[in-house]
């Protein structure tokens, strides 16, 4: 999988056959080994910090877990706190935004 910063265009071809341009998309929730590499780690030390409460709690869809991109991207801005560190500055950015 590459990572990206800019959206996914994939050709694609219309009913005629003709190649044209997919819309655009971009991607919002990655599984652990995409989200480890983001941020410097393996997939591995991925699930461990999570395991161990240092990275940002993921979302659960079916039987994925899941990490949000522009979480992933701000918890790094913010210096990779701990989660209870991260959750209580995600509450308290949520109390001045109100």
């Amino acid at each position: 999988m590459i990572l990206s910063k800019s959206p996914v265009i994939a050709p694609m071809q219309d009913q005629s056959g003709a190649t044209c341009e997919s819309p655009t998309v971009e991607v919002l929730l990655v599984p652990a080994e995409v989200a480890g590499l983001m941020c410097g780690r393996s997939e591995a030390s991925w699930w461990r910090d999570h395991a161990a409460g240092r990275i940002p709690a993921p979302v659960k869809i079916g039987g994925r877990t899941l990490w949000r991109v522009e979480e992933l991207r701000r918890w790094v801005e913010a210096g990779c706190p701990d989660r209870r560190t991260w959750v209580a500055l995600n509450a308290s950015w949520k109390g001045v935004r109100s």
